[in-house]
């Protein structure tokens, strides 16, 4: 036995019911299929209600798990390199570092990230720190330069520079003690004894010099493999022929730069 509604007066009667005790109505077949489909339907309204309702939830769940997935990159102005590292590694992050010159930011401190900070990215994404090398270009602020008598005379020369990782000696005027061949280039080292030694290309206004001539050259020495970033002594040997004879001439410098 089910309970149904009164088509007339929506009371409360059993579906086995022919008349209605209340206001006397007569169901008919019809009225008794209605009440079943009606029923029927608030059933399946019902269903579609907790289907929608499992579903937001269902997203809800999805979109919570993502986000978990996520990271926001930190803003590392005024961070330095091995901190910045850190952070990221434990934020999830993969960090990637790349050098770059910079005239504002203090060599090893972030100068910027990418992607950019306050961006979000997935766990486990590479971010790239581009940290400063320093400026690309620094003058010197006192040098020294000297030789081997018996091989030059006298030495002008222009204050010592680094450049994109090279140090440049301008040498202005060099007058040679003796005639010899310059053979373009040589080695340098920070110490007298030549055990570590970097390949440098000597540039000259021309070849040969007589006894007693003055010429230009311009030293150009790398400086990634010397082991320091600002030499302040070097050791040089230029190649030369003397008398067709090769013979390293010789000359130091001591330099000093302003503080990193």
């Amino acid at each position: 036995m089910a309970i149904i509604r009164c088509p007339e007066c929506k009371n409360k009667i059993s579906n086995s019911s022919k008349i209605c005790i209340k206001c006397g109505y007569t169901l008919t077949d019809n009225d008794l299929k209605g009440n079943q489909n009606d029923k029927a339907l608030s059933h399946l309204g019902i269903g579609i209600s907790i289907s929608i309702t499992i579903l937001i939830i269902a997203t809800i769940v999805i979109t919570a798990l993502s986000n978990n997935n996520k990271v926001v990159v930190p803003n590392f102005s005024g961070v330095d390199e091995a901190t910045a590292k850190s952070l990221l590694t434990n934020t999830g992050l993969l960090p990637v570092v790349k050098y770059d010159y910079s005239d504002t930011v203090n060599k090893k401190m972030v100068i910027s990230t990418f992607p950019n900070y306050g961006n979000t990215v997935e766990k486990g994404e590479a971010v790239t720190l581009h940290v400063s090398k320093g400026p690309s270009h620094i003058n010197a602020t006192n040098s020294n330069i000297g030789w081997l008598l018996n091989s030059i005379t006298n030495i002008v020369y222009g204050i010592p520079y680094i450049e994109n990782e090279e140090l440049y000696i301008n040498i202005t005027k060099i007058e040679y003690a003796t005639a010899l061949a310059q053979r373009g280039y040589g080695i340098a080292s920070i110490n007298d004894t030549f055990d570590k030694n970097v390949p440098i290309v000597v540039t000259t206004d021309k070849t040969v010099y007589s006894k007693g001539e003055i010429g230009t050259a311009l030293i150009k020495i790398p400086i990634t493999d010397l082991d320091v970033q600002r030499p302040t002594t070097l050791y040089i040997r230029m190649a030369t022929l003397i008398n067709n004879n090769s013979f390293d001439l010789p000359i130091s410098i001591t330099i000093s730069w302003p503080s990193e």
